[in-house]
């Protein structure tokens, strides 16, 4: 009887925890939707770069 109750304590701990999961998992996804991906940024942000030094050597020839 008392590994039972064990056991079901450990169940309701790992239930809590997956639960925790779930709800950072959540606020990463709500962070990245409402900042935006930083890769997608950054990879946004050399494209502009690239753009303008095309521009530039493009002028020159």
């Amino acid at each position: 009887m008392g590994i039972g109750r064990f056991a079901r304590g450990l169940g309701k701990v790992g239930m809590a925890i997956e639960g925790l999961g779930y709800i950072a998992a959540a606020g990463r996804a709500l962070l990245t939707a409402i900042k935006g991906d930083p890769a997608a940024r950054r990879e946004a942000e050399m494209r502009q770069d690239r753009a303008g030094d095309t521009d530039t050597t493009s002028d020159g020839q």
